[in-house]
């Protein structure tokens, strides 16, 4: 019974390593070390909830990546060789400490998703209007206070737009409704802030 019970336990430690591996999908790595065993293979590259405290430059070995997860880190910068990630369509950047939106960021054409909430973002660039196949831009729980008008040029490719958890007054929430007419905005109620 107990090489039974001891058999059992062994294979479905091994079905449960495999299915863990079997959840990759072709291109996807969650370990910069398997990475770089292949960086011209890399498409996805998940290193959410890694502690990270900088950004890891030999990401920019992987000129194939279409998706970085650098979500619940510690990241304060993002270096501007991030613009090099030219093939990039999915950027998670939540829950970090970013202050400052890297303006690089938006040399990323291909970009179409860019989430990049709960961090300490205080203004977006003018060159925000360069993203011109982003359709999803979440910026939840910032700090925003500059709110460019060249993000208009966005209007036909902007689907959806969060704002919530932003002290963004009624007036603000107009305006921006205004530069965006067709994109579906998030916003908190309107607070009587400045």
């Amino acid at each position: 019974m107990k090489f039974i019970l001891s058999f059992l336990f062994v294979f479905w430690g091994l079905i449960s390593f495999a299915q863990n591996n079997e959840d990759l999908r072709p291109g996807e790595y969650n370990s910069i070390e398997d990475a770089l065993t292949n960086p011209d293979g890399v498409k996805i590259l998940d290193l959410h909830k890694k502690k990270l405290e900088e950004f890891p430059v030999e990401i920019f070995k992987f000129k194939n990546l279409e998706e970085l997860n650098l979500a619940k880190n510690k990241i304060k910068i993002i270096p501007p060789e991030i613009k090099s990630l030219t093939k990039i369509k999915i950027l998670n950047l939540a829950r970090n400490k970013l202050t400052v939106f890297p303006v690089e960021l938006c040399e990323l054409t291909n970009l179409d998703s860019l989430i990049i909430n709960e961090n300490e973002i205080t203004e977006l660039p003018k060159e925000i209007k360069n993203l011109q196949k982003l359709s999803y831009f979440d910026m939840w729980g910032n700090y925003l206070t500059v709110f460019p008008d060249e993000i208009s040029q966005l209007k036909n490719t902007l689907k959806v737009l969060d704002l919530r958890v932003i002290g963004i007054n009624e007036k603000g929430q107009e305006e921006i409704s205004q530069l965006l007419p067709y994109t579906k905005i998030y916003f908190s109620t309107s607070c009587n802030c400045k």
